[in-house]
């Protein structure tokens, strides 16, 4: 969660060219973030590693600093969690649940739960023709935003990259496999390519609702 912070603070000023790639649509009512990663492990793999976040929630984006203290529940209304014997905190609740295919959370993640803002957080998981797994992870915000939504997206898009690429390196681990080429990859585009990145999320994983307005 300081990374977090930080990154808000500095997102206006220190944001890389290539930062908001996955920022496929933004005005002033909110945005919505889209990030393909990969991984050599299999669906049922990525599945079982996915509802324990212990595992690969990253240390920096708690607010304990300890990704041991999360927890989700993996049902209906469920809590995805992070508690510890200091603090609790709510970060989102299950909506929608697919074993092994589509798991989405509504919940606004760290600093935006000071904002007057709901947030809609989405996996979905797909078999490769090659083996391994297409990993997708979808964000949309939207609400009553004290900063402009433009100055707070390419951030929070950084931790949405960095989580869905933990979350492929922890589901490749877990099946004890190792090496270089097996290494998760992300999926590197500009800007300009955000429409055809939008496009292909879609033929790969279905309709997925736009951000609540």
């Amino acid at each position: 969660m300081r990374l977090i912070l930080a990154s808000l603070a500095l997102a206006a000023t220190a944001v890389p060219a290539t930062a908001d790639a996955a920022v496929v649509q933004q005005d002033d009512r909110g945005f919505r973030i889209i990030h393909i990663a990969e991984t050599d492990a299999s669906p049922e793999q990525v599945w079982r590693t996915l509802v324990e976040p212990k595992d690969w929630w990253v240390d920096a984006h708690s607010f304990t600093g300890d990704a041991s203290n999360f927890s989700l529940e993996a049902a209906p209304s469920g809590c995805f969690c992070e508690i510890s014997d200091k603090l609790g905190v709510e970060h989102a609740r299950v909506i929608y649940i697919e074993p092994g295919v589509r798991l989405r959370l509504n919940g606004a993640l760290g600093p935006l739960q000071q904002e007057a803002v709901m947030g809609v957080l989405t996996f979905a998981i797909k078999e490769r023709a090659g083996g391994g797994t297409t990993i997708s992870v979808e964000y949309a915000v939207s609400g009553n935003f004290r900063t402009a939504p433009g100055t707070i997206a390419p951030a929070v898009d950084r931790v949405i990259v960095e989580q869905g690429n933990s979350l492929a390196k922890a589901a490749l681990e877990a099946v004890g496999k190792s090496g270089s080429a097996e290494k998760p990859k992300a999926t590197e585009e500009s800007a300009d390519d955000a429409d055809d990145k939008d496009a292909d999320f879609g033929e790969a994983f279905g309709d997925t609702p736009e951000p609540q307005r």
